[in-house]
């Protein structure tokens, strides 16, 4: 029963506010009470004969009745619906007695909150019984009128293959039993397609040639008195089915190439709806259909839909699974990505200590000096970690993009250069600009990173043998048929990137995980299982959309999809091989980290300020409350103890409104500048740095001014 539908109840009680409590209880339950209250057994009786009751209610003591005389009258009148004693007398004995009596639950009028509940569940229970009433009454008639046929079909269920997953197999037992068991030529399994515009022979079954076939179809425009005939009868027993009003039309069609006479269709049912029939097929004269006939075929029918419906739970669960496994690896880049922005602060500021002072280091010595190249193999180990960390990030969404209008044959070009210098000798690289720029939405060194990670993967699938790497940009126009096969994308002008292999190539296994993080191929210590997820998680936050077709030694296509805009790339100013340098200005760098900030102070001196370094955020904050006026610029650490750096900002600005505060950061939290900038910084300092990202960050802010 639904919430808010009427509900007929007989009420045995004397007292109508008692009766008015019960009604306000169940209508405050979800339910709908039409309350007949009668409280006299002749009144009752009355009652139970007018009938149509759906839930009998009844007081333990009344002064001209009773709870357990209104029991035994409705225990002998048969009715099944619940019973329920509602009384404020009643102890827990004379419950007892009451249930064994057949009472269905018992309640006292000062534990009313209990009875909505206790009527849903009686009523539920109620359905149930009467289901099982009724199929049971179905299952006797049915073995009555088909006990000839009951052999056949118990062999046929007890068959394998019914409880296996080969329903082609199921298929061709059932039609083969019914040709048998009927004695007709022909028999077939049929089932709607999915706009149910036409039924499709599933397997259709010839006893002459004792073959099987399937694909032919009756459509419902050719046939609509037939179909409709099928969503009203349980059967459609046509004796003399040319002439048979309701299946006349399928003669041309159907009848007479067939060279059938009578036909009965049992439809295949499984909700409530119509998904199919188990056709049987007679030749010769009429046949008139017995009623045990009619009934067996119905039974075939009722075995098909079983089995279909198994091989619908079959896929249902397996897509259950999928589902609980793209939770379970949703789940593990969520904690995947929450581990990368705990580590990221601390590793990045161990990097930036190790990177700059290499850079430093380097500055410092002679050109010839036989330490500079110990130095530089630290900076490259040190930008190698950099970019693992960046891709760990990335890949955990929690590297925020810097997007602009962007050209992609650039920077294809600049990554084909940098690829050229690394690639074996036995790789070809080819290289196709597209020969028009359009521009998209993008953040150059993602993508940057895309290309060397998919080129990279492609001149490893070689496996040391010569090969090609084909990367060619294209301007391409998509449809809205091949949009919708590329979610998100929309129908319009897009960027393509395709990068294709002559390698080693990949099973239909290996593709199916390729985008997982921490999946590889490779073996140990060659690979981190990032490169992949890292390009997925790059384009699909670009909005685009990426594919991969792959044969085991036939090599390997990634295809690539950017939504084209109409904005244009910003005019860059010229650069400058010199570093932007200060004139004096004084600078107070907060870092909790001493090192960092002794090594930060050394830098800014380096290019030309009077910087001055502090590793505690309150002891900044209590310099700078003492002279608001001593510094042109604050740099400040994001995760500190005691005081962030967004409350430090927040502080300093209060005593000296306009003062430029720059945030410097090694965590992963997802920052850009001008996100940062909402915050109120003036502007955003990424660690690690090096001196010339210092330099330019510094003299942006200090512009601010």
């Amino acid at each position: 029963m639904k919430t808010g539908d009427s509900l007929r109840i007989l009420h045995v009680e004397d007292t109508p506010d008692d009766s008015k409590l019960i009604e306000r209880s169940l209508r405050q339950g979800g339910f709908a009470p039409l309350i007949t209250r009668v409280e006299t057994q002749s009144s009752f009786v009355h009652a139970l004969e007018a009938g149509g009751w759906e839930l009998i209610l009844a007081d333990y003591t009344l002064p001209n009745f009773s709870g357990p005389a209104a029991l035994a009258l409705y225990r002998e009148a048969g009715l099944d619906v619940p019973f329920i004693i509602v009384s404020g007398t009643i102890g827990e004995a004379v419950a007892v007695e009451m249930m064994r009596a057949g009472a269905h639950d018992y309640l006292l009028k000062t534990s009313l909150d209990r009875l909505a509940p206790a009527v849903r569940r009686e009523l539920r229970e109620t359905v149930i019984r009467r289901e099982r009433r009724t199929a049971e009454a179905t299952l006797l008639l049915r073995e009555s009128w088909l006990r000839e046929a009951n052999q056949a079909l118990a062999q046929l269920v007890r068959m394998p293959i019914f409880s296996g997953e080969d329903l082609e197999a199921a298929m061709r037992a059932v039609t083969e039993t019914a040709v048998r068991v009927f004695g007709v030529d022909h028999a077939g399994i049929w089932t709607f397609d999915r706009d149910r515009r036409a039924i499709v022979g599933r397997d259709l079954y010839a006893a002459g040639t004792l073959r099987h076939e399937s694909g032919r179809e009756l459509t419902t425009a050719e046939h609509p008195v037939f179909f409709d005939a099928l969503d009203h009868n349980r059967c459609v027993a046509a004796n003399d089915a040319p002439a048979d009003v309701r299946t006349r039309e399928l003669d041309p069609t159907y009848l007479k190439p067939m060279g059938i006479r009578s036909l009965l269709d049992a439809t295949i049912q499984s909700r409530g709806k119509v998904i199919g029939v188990v056709g049987i097929d007679h030749t010769g004269p009429p046949r008139i259909w017995t009623d045990e006939e009619q009934i067996f075929a119905g039974s075939l029918a009722d075995l098909v839909a079983l089995v279909l419906e198994a091989a619908e739970r079959r896929r249902a669960e397996s897509e259950t699974l999928s589902l609980q496994e793209q939770l379970y690896r949703s789940q593990k880049l969520e904690a995947i990505g929450t581990l990368a922005g705990g580590i990221a602060h601390d590793f990045n500021n161990i990097l930036f200590a190790i990177l700059g002072h290499a850079e430093l280091g380097e500055r410092g010595l002679p050109g010839a000096h036989p330490v500079r190249h110990h130095l530089q193999q630290i900076l490259s180990a040190g930008h190698r970690a950099t970019d693992l960390v960046r891709q760990i990030l990335t890949f955990s969404r929690q590297r925020p993009p810097e997007r602009k209008p962007i050209v992609l044959g650039p920077i294809l070009l600049e990554a084909g250069q940098l690829l050229r210098a690394s690639l074996s000798s036995s790789v070809e690289l080819r290289i196709i600009p597209a020969s028009s720029e359009v521009h998209f939405e993008g953040d150059a060194s993602q993508l940057h990173q895309v290309i060397v990670n998919l080129a990279t993967n492609a001149a490893h699938a070689m496996a040391g043998r010569s090969g090609k790497v084909f990367m060619r940009e294209e301007i391409v126009e998509l449809s809205e048929v091949t949009a919708r096969s590329l979610p998100p994308l929309s129908a319009g002008p897009h960027v393509r990137l395709t990068v294709h292999d002559t390698g080693c190539g990949m099973d239909h296994a290996t593709i199916a995980r390729i985008f997982e993080p921490f999946y590889t191929t490779k073996p140990p210590g060659e690979g981190t299982g990032l490169g992949l997820s890292v390009v997925h998680g790059i384009v699909t936050g670009h909005g685009g959309a990426i594919t991969v077709e792959s044969t085991a030694g036939a090599g390997t296509t990634f295809q690539l999809w950017f939504p084209a805009t109409a904005n244009r790339v910003a005019g860059a100013p010229a650069g400058s091989a010199e570093l932007p340098r200060g004139r004096g200005e004084r600078i107070l760098f907060v870092d909790d980290l001493a090192i960092n900030a002794e090594l930060a102070t050394e830098m800014l001196e380096v290019l030309g300020y009077r910087a001055e370094g502090e590793s505690s955020p309150l002891a900044a904050l209590a310099r700078f409350r003492a002279a608001p006026l001593e510094f042109d610029l604050i740099v400040v650490d994001f995760r500190m103890p005691h005081l962030n750096g967004l409350d430090l900002m927040r502080d300093i600005v209060a005593l000296r409104p306009g003062m430029p505060v720059m945030l410097s950061t090694g965590s992963g939290v997802a920052l850009d500048r001008a996100a940062a900038q909402e915050l109120g910084f003036c502007g955003l300092l990424p660690k690690p740095f090096n001196l010339q990202t210092l330099a330019e960050a510094t003299r942006h802010a200090l512009r601010t001014l």
